[in-house]
Formats: structure tokens, C-alpha cells, sequence
């Protein structure tokens, strides 16, 4: 990870060297952001929220969280994402399918 004195643009540019992006910018993921963001809800941060395929990793509200950081989610619209997340974790919302191919 870059240094916690990043800028932007270096957060920006270590990420999508990495391809963790869309190319879009981000905001840098800052721990007070995401602690912040886990404020809004009543749930842990280690609570499992559904599996995401195709790596079947496991959607925790924090990892959740973070992604709405990065994506400028407002604090109050959090619920949401996480109601968003649980709905396409559902194995009949059949996720694996829709999800793009890598471009080689």
C-alpha cells in the first residue's frame, strides 16, 4: 500500500497500475473514513454479508465499507450498498453470469 502521506493522485495511480480500478478516481480508502461509514449500521465489521463469485470471497460489512469509501458513497446511502450487496449475493439474483470478462 502506498504511504499513509499519499496523495490522491498516487493512491489513484497505485491502484489502477494495479488494476483494482475502473479508472475512474477514488477516495483514498483512510481508516476514519471507513470507521466512519461503519458507524451508519448496526452490524459488525466482520459480519458476512453474502459471497461474491467468481472468487467466492466473502463480503464483509468493512470490505463493503471500504469500497463505498473508495467510491464516495454518502454515509447515509451506506445501507443501501449493503442492501445492494446482500440482493446480488442471493444465489436465484445469479450474479456469475453478468459479471464482464477481463479483456486480455
Amino acid at each position: 500500500m502506498p504511504p499513509p502521506s499519499a496523495s490522491p493522485e498516487e493512491i489513484n495511480d497505485y491502484f489502477y497500475e494495479r488494476g483494482w480500478g475502473d479508472g475512474l478516481p477514488i477516495v483514498p480508502p483512510r481508516r476514519e473514513h471507513v470507521d466512519k461509514m461503519l458507524t451508519s449500521v448496526q452490524l459488525a465489521p466482520d459480519a458476512v454479508i453474502g459471497v461474491i463469485p467468481p472468487r467466492m470471497a466473502l463480503a464483509t460489512v468493512e470490505k463493503i465499507a471500504v469500497n463505498a469509501v473508495m467510491a464516495g458513497c454518502r454515509l447515509d446511502y451506506f445501507p443501501v450498498v449493503l442492501a445492494a450487496v446482500k440482493a446480488i449475493c442471493n444465489p436465484e439474483f445469479n450474479l456469475l453470469p453478468m459479471q464482464a470478462q477481463p479483456i486480455p
